[in-house]
């Protein structure tokens, strides 16, 4: 007998990979069978999601048609109580989408993390099982068929990427052209890489602190962090940032100190005693061919810095520099200069085309 519930005269408004990750959990149960007995506590603990919202969507995916509930009258109403779902031809997840065994073994694995794996995060790692994986764990099809297998934008993607590296789920090998990262294998946690998310941008901004605090006219000075940050152009907690990383791994030795300097507390910065070391791995380009890349593009047109930068949508002067230097500057300037140097009557430029080193 199909569960009866009143209409609700405003239904309820959901995320559509809400129900998508909930879809795509019940097909993965189910196992290939048209329907379903599970407990709404037992959707809830598989997936991550809240027993409320387990009870709220099938709601919704019974109103879309992708689904029939039907109670078990056997047992006492409440969230332990069983319910089957009947698969309608509507619903989004075909039969047969988990009917590998290598991912059904992959997934069952990631099932079994320890620790805490949100269900959004949680939705971002299926997907890369289902798109695929090498045998070594990693997945290098980009964040397109991530976003449309769990129903989200590419940003979104890009966020749940980043949590995922910080809490060590994944490693990510490649961030542009196309994305590529490495999965965790069965402990949960990537354990053999430190920084499981390389942001070219972070090193950058560590050596220009590392530089200046250790500048012969700064070393040994009262710096506040907010005058670094100034100095530098950077955000008070990008320059605390640095510097608590440059004092951690012994590259400069900090000594604090508890009177104001105008208001903030000043420290003074020395080398410390592991500074020629870091000194010497650092290089003044970190995107060398990117610069000559520009440089060339920039001669076959005729063009002069000031030529690009008053182009229509074109990037700032100093953006221009910062490439032609080989400092890192944003996707978003990236694809400024491409799209003045692709214009009339210039061929066009693809964005794989554009260096990453």
């Amino acid at each position: 007998m199909p569960t009866s519930s009143r209409p609700r005269k405003r239904p309820r408004k959901f995320n559509p990979s809400t129900l998508t990750f909930l879809a795509r959990v019940m097909r993965y149960l189910a196992n290939g069978d048209p329907s379903l007995k599970q407990s709404v506590v037992e959707l809830a603990r598989f997936s991550g999601q809240s027993s409320s919202c387990i009870k709220y969507a099938t709601r919704e995916m019974e109103r879309h048609g992708w689904l029939e509930r039907h109670g078990d009258l056997a047992h006492a109403r409440g969230p332990d109580r069983a319910t089957t779902y009947i698969f309608t031809d509507s619903f989004p997840v075909p039969a047969g989408e988990f009917s590998s065994r290598r991912v059904r073994a992959r997934i069952a694995e990631v099932q079994a993390w320890p620790g805490p794996l949100p269900w959004l995060e949680r939705a971002v790692v299926w997907a890369m099982i289902s798109a695929g994986l090498s045998p070594g764990g990693e997945y290098d099809r980009g964040r397109e068929p991530l976003a449309s297998i769990t129903d989200t934008s590419g940003g979104q993607i890009s966020t749940l990427i980043r949590r995922l590296a910080t809490s060590k789920r994944i490693h990510v090998l490649e961030r542009k052209p196309r994305l590529r990262l490495r999965l965790a294998g069965p402990s949960g946690f990537i354990q053999d890489v430190e920084d499981t998310y390389p942001d070219v941008g972070t090193e950058q901004r560590r050596a220009t602190v590392f530089r200046f605090v250790t500048h012969p006219r700064n070393e040994g000075q009262d710096l506040p962090a907010g005058a670094i940050a100034a100095a530098l152009k950077l955000s008070v907690k990008q320059g605390r940032e640095a510097l608590y990383w440059l004092e951690k791994k012994e590259y400069v030795n900090c000594e604090r100190k508890r009177e104001k300097y105008k208001g903030n507390t000043a420290n003074r910065y020395t080398r410390g005693p592991k500074a020629a070391e870091y000194e010497a791995g650092l290089t003044d380009q970190i995107f060398p061919n990117r610069a000559r890349w520009l440089q060339e593009e920039m001669r076959k047109r005729h063009l002069s810095i000031r030529q690009l930068s008053e182009a229509h949508s074109g990037p700032a002067r100093g953006t221009v520099r910062s490439v032609l230097r080989g400092d890192p500057v944003s996707e978003r300037s990236l694809e400024s200069i491409r799209g003045v140097l692709s214009k009339q009557p210039w061929p066009k430029i693809d964005p794989s085309q554009i260096p990453n080193d």
